[in-house]
Order: structure tokens, then sequence, then C-alpha cells
């Protein structure tokens, strides 16, 4: 017999049931981030350009910045210009968005392990602890990147299909439905994950009658009918006022036509390790799994495992990247804090050092690199690895005091011996906070400078108000122009017969260009050198140009 949900009657009930230690760790971890770090080029400073110039331009779908921004979903550049039409234009709302979406599925993670668990109050605060502290949740909730709403809307369909499963099925096929409309808008095509879990009902719920399964399909075809009009509402009024718009592209696609085609196929599989940091590296998660297998036959853990199958096979429709992963995340999550709540096995003594090795590397690291000269180190790269490649110009940025603070923290907690289950789990959890927090941090007080945009995107904005025209050489993927509120797109050359047509035209004009390499080796004075990662942009006056015969828009000194 189907279990119903008790619900809490009064304001206080509800605030008392909110998961306040995966919020306090989600409030660091975003606080570090937002603080610290500036967004990150080339995909953060896309996306927030992609979003500057539909706003600047009053357009209602993306913009196209080359091939690299094609098709992709409008929603999330929506919820950003919704932000800017109340707050004004902000950096803090753009990057927030993000951050309040990963809010809200720990909010619903844990909601849903309380419809699936409801005899057990202490699944929810283990799995919302579990899901705060991975290593993808705690790095890719404070992006601004297109593949995390995909997990929100994922986690609220999960909700929606326990809903109908535990005798409310009015209030299930609704969030279902609305969950599928807005992944649609917010993720494009590859929505399609969110169909097996209930297509697949037979293998995880109870065995029902021919009646139950028939009004089970039926709901599920009106569920995803009721998704289809909801995103053809918002998509018909679009490609009716701006049918053709220029520059423009439709709503179709996935969220993941930004991933790396160089990567390997199995990129995503080799991150895992990191995305589900520290679990994965927690002997007595393994202990808990082998010692209570029979908890895999319960229908609600079969639920998530169906669900977190199904946030894998992400990794064949979407792209090669580690992000790909963000789905399988909170049903993983749900059914760690199931197992962790039955393990009754005896504590161990500093059962986090295996996780805690991890930070301790990182810190050893940095401290190594207070010590050793990166420029020794480049040359050792140059002669062992790659002959024609360099280490990232920021590594030479790096503190001594992260190196310190990972070193001692990660020593600290990894020596924490606590008894009761809920304070280990939060254990673990730290570690990523401090891992995370601290790499952030570091932004704020050394390498903040090597990837700062704004010094080349204020130079670029002050020619153009100048009367200079500026162009771009290579493939442009809009790092400059939200950061520097720039108000005309730059023209993009690629080859050296555009490039010359548009000097033609343009003899006072300023080339922008990426390089890599030895400064001493530069052909010309560029007109400003800035830091762009581990890349150098330099701002080239079209007289340089035209006397090195392009060679200074070369990639490589």
């Amino acid at each position: 017999m189907a279990l119903t949900v008790a619900e809490p009657t009064t304001l206080g009930h509800r605030l008392a049931r909110l998961p306040l230690w995966p919020m306090a760790i989600w409030a660091v971890l975003m606080a570090s981030a937002l603080v610290a770090r500036p967004p990150l080029a080339p995909d953060e400073a896309r996306i927030l350009s992609i979003a500057w110039r539909m706003w600047a331009d009053g357009a209602l779908l993306p913009y196209k910045f080359g091939d690299l921004s094609r098709s992709l979903p409008p929603l999330l550049f929506w919820l950003i210009e919704a932000g800017w039409a109340v707050l004004g234009v902000s950096e803090i709302w753009a990057r927030l968005v993000n951050p309040l979406l990963a809010l809200a599925t720990l909010l619903i993670a844990t909601r849903l392990a309380r419809v699936l668990w409801p005899a057990r109050p202490e699944v929810p605060e283990l799995a919302g602890i579990v899901l705060a502290g991975a290593g993808g949740f705690a790095v890719y909730s404070s992006l601004t990147l297109l593949e995390l709403p995909l997990m929100f809307f994922f986690t609220l369909a999960l909700l929606g299909l326990a809903y109908a499963w535990r005798d409310r099925p009015g209030l299930g096929w609704t969030l279902f439905a609305t969950a599928t409309g807005l992944a649609i808008l917010g993720a494009g095509l590859v929505a399609v994950v969110l169909l097996p879990l209930p297509l697949l009902a037979p293998l995880w719920m109870a065995r029902g009658t021919p009646l139950q399964w028939r009004s089970w399909y039926g709901r599920l075809l009106l569920a995803l009918f009721g998704g289809a009009v909801l995103a053809l509402l918002w998509a018909i009024p679009v490609f009716v006022l701006v049918p053709g718009e220029p520059g423009r592209t439709p709503v179709v696609h996935s969220a993941f036509t930004l991933s790396d085609p160089d990567r390997p196929w199995y990129w995503g599989i080799a991150m895992a390790p990191l995305m589900f940091y520290p679990w994965l590296w927690w002997p007595t998660l393994w202990r808990a799994a082998c010692r209570q297998w029979r908890l895999f036959g319960e229908p609600a853990v079969r639920f998530c495992l169906v669900a977190a199958a199904t946030g894998f096979a992400i990794l064949a429709l979407g792209s090669r990247n580690a992000d790909s992963l963000l789905c399988a995340l909170p049903p993983l999550a749900l059914i760690v804090g199931r197992q962790l709540a039955s393990h009754h096995g005896k504590p161990a003594d500093f059962h986090a050092v295996l996780p805690g090795m991890l930070a301790l590397l990182v810190g050893l690291v940095f401290f190594l690199l207070n010590i050793i000269p990166v420029a020794h180190l480049d040359v050792v790269w140059r002669q062992l690895i790659d002959a024609d490649g360099s280490l990232p110009l920021w590594l030479g940025g790096i503190s001594l005091g992260s190196g310190l603070a990972l070193l001692g923290g990660g020593f600290i907690l990894g020596q924490m011996t606590p008894r009761r289950m809920a304070p280990r789990v939060i254990q673990l959890a730290l570690l990523t906070m401090l891992l995370i927090s601290t790499l952030n941090l570091e932004f704020l007080y050394s390498i903040g400078r090597f990837f700062d945009l704004k010094p080349v995107a204020d130079q670029i904005r002050a020619l153009q108000h100048a009367g200079r025209p500026v162009a771009f050489f290579g493939a442009y993927r809009g790092d400059f122009d939200f950061v520097g509120r720039i108000d005309d797109p730059l023209p993009v050359l690629e080859g050296r017969r555009a490039t010359a047509a548009w000097l033609a035209d343009h003899p006072t004009g300023i080339i922008v260009a990426y390089f890599k390499g030895n400064l001493l080796h530069l052909p010309g004075r560029p007109i400003y050198l800035g830091l762009v990662g581990d890349s150098w942009a330099a701002l080239w006056p079209a007289a340089t140009v035209l006397a090195t015969d392009y060679e200074s828009l070369n990639p490589h000194f």
C-alpha cells in the first residue's frame, strides 16, 4: 500500500524542517565564489556576454558568437534578463541565478527524500549534506553555465513522479509537466532524459494492476502534452515576434553545445571521482553498501537507481564534459543518505583520512609551487611532456597561504573522529567546502589578476568610445562584451584574407588576438597586453599588423 506523506501544517514546522547544514555549506561556497572569483573565460564570460548582447539589442533569442554558441536554449538568459529588468544590469544577479537554482535543487532533494521515506526523518538530513558536499555540486553550482538548470528541472521532475507514486497524482503530474516544459526551454532536446524514469516505472514501482498501469501511462501522456504546451507558449511568441532574426538561433538542440569536441569520449567518466568526491573515497560508504545490499531492492531505492542511471545517460546524449554528471548527483545523494541512515557499524577512527588526502595533496602542491620556480617546472614540462606547450601562467601566482590552509585544515578535518553518523557526514562535506572555498579565495588574493577580463575589456570599450574600430582575430567567444559592457559587437576575423580586407577598410583599427609564449619573442609592440587565463591578449594597431606581415597575430611566440 502506498504511504501517505505527512505535511507540515504551520510555517514554523516548515522552517524547522529546512536542511540547515546543506544550506550553510551552500552559502559559504557561493559567497566565496561570487566575492572572490571573477567570471571565467571562456564559458562563463560567454554566457554573460550572450545575455548582455540580448539585453543591449532587445533580442529574445540568444546572440550568436560564431559556431560555438549555436542553438542555445534561452531560459537561463531570460532569467538573467528578468532580474536585470528589476534590479538593473548587474554581474551579481547574473551570476546568482544558477546558485539559486542549486539551492532550490537542495531543497527539492530533501523534500523528495521525505516523500520517498516518510518514516525515516534522518534520510533527508543526510542526503542534503551529501549533495551539498559533493564536489561536482560544490563547483558547478557557482558557475554560470547552461548545464546546471537541467539538474534543477530533473530533480523537480523526480519530486513530481514521487508525488504521483505516493497518492498525490494531481500535484505530482503537474510538477512533472512543469519540469518537462521548462527543461525544454532551459536545456533543449537533452530534456528527453526526463522520460526514462516514468516509462520504466515497472522496474522500480511495486507491482500494480493493469488498470493502474493504464492510469499511470495515460497521465504521463497528459503530463508530456502539458509540458510541450508550456514550452510552446513561450516559444511561439518568440518565433512570431522575431522570425528569421539575423544573428539569432532557434530554441532547439541542447544545453551541451559548448562542450569540448577535442576531449576523449571517456573524459566525463574519468572525472567522476572528483564529481562525487569525497563520497566515492569514503570507506564507510562502501562498507554500508556491502552490508546493506538488500536495500537496493527497496522500491524507493530502485526509483533513485533508475533516476541515477538516466542521469549518467546524459554523457551519451550531451557532452564529454564532467558537468554531464550533474543530474546523477541528487538521486545518488538520496541513495547514499538511505544507506547511511541504516548503517549501524562500529564507528572507525580516522574514517575521513582517505578523503582528506586530496585536500592535503592540493595543499602540498600549492606549498611546493612557492618553493620550486615555475619557470623551472615549465622547462621540465617542455622537455618531458609537451615541447610546444607550456604550463599555465597563473601557476606562478599561487600563494603560500592557500597551501598552508589546505594542509592544516585538511589534516585537522581528517583527524576528527565523531561517533554519530550525521556529524561524520558533515565532516566530509566540510572537506569539500574547505577545498573549494580555499581555491575560490585564491582568486581574491593572488591569481585573480590572471583571470580578470575587465582590464582588457575596458581598453576595448575606451578605444570604441574614442572612435577607433576594434576587431577580434580568431574564434571569439564573447569574453569581453559583458565585462566591458561593450556597445558594438566585435567583428570576428578568421584568416589572413578577412583580416586584410578589414584593415583596408579600417586603417586606424585595432585587432585583439590571443597568444601563448615568451613576451621577448613578440614581433612588434602592442598598444596593450593583458592576461586572459593561461593566455595573453594583445591589442595590435593596424600599422603593426601590416608592418609585421601579420606575424603579430600568431597564436604562439
